[in-house]
């Protein structure tokens, strides 16, 4: 379930996060590179062999890593950002979009 909520916060922080450099600066690609490297940032984890075991075991949901991949490589303006060609790993042929 945090995955999906993840999707969608990162829709919405994108969106507000475009509009707002659209509007107030004339920045190149880079601004995008940046936010995305932010968002993952956000959802940084840090896990040992040991709090790797005793996470898949306690935590509900999917570790940090895998919220940010399963967010960003459904994001067709991440694949824009970074130039992932159609079909590679981070910008596949089909994307999940719930909304």
């Amino acid at each position: 379930m945090k995955s999906v909520r993840n999707n969608k916060t990162y829709r919405r922080l994108y969106e507000k996060y475009s509009n707002s450099v659209n509007q107030n600066y004339n920045l190149s690609l880079i601004s995008d590179q940046l936010f995305f490297l932010s968002f993952a940032q956000s959802l940084c984890g840090q896990h040992s062999g040991t709090s790797l075991l005793i996470h898949s075991i306690v935590v509900p949901h999917v570790m940090e890593r895998y919220r940010v991949f399963r967010a960003l490589v459904n994001s067709k303006e991440f694949a824009h950002a970074y130039g992932c060609p159609v079909g590679s790993p981070m910008n596949p042929d089909t994307k999940c979009d719930i909304w």
